[in-house]
């Protein structure tokens, strides 16, 4: 099955790291849980927010990731129960 996973959209400051943050985190989640569409999500956030920080050594933290897809997830929650509004995953 072929899943499209959406970016999680910032306002870039620095991209340098942003593929080694992806990659890392990508490998990590997939060892820790598994599942490669988790794994793929997590990784799309992680690389994201890496882009926020000025420098190459900018990986966001285990929390912060957390706390973007439970919120991501929340509001795909809310907008998936309108029938009118349905989002692709």
């Amino acid at each position: 099955a072929v899943h499209r996973i959406a970016p999680y959209p910032v306002a870039a400051i620095d991209t340098n790291g942003a593929g080694d943050t992806h990659i890392g985190s990508f490998v990590a989640r997939l060892s820790a849980t598994g599942d490669p569409v988790s794994a793929a999500r997590y990784a799309n956030v992680a690389a994201a927010l890496s882009t926020t920080r000025k420098g190459p050594a900018t990986a966001p933290s285990l929390e912060d990731v957390e706390r973007v897809l439970a919120d991501t997830m929340a509001g795909h929650a809310r907008q998936t129960d309108n029938p009118k509004r349905r989002l692709r995953t």
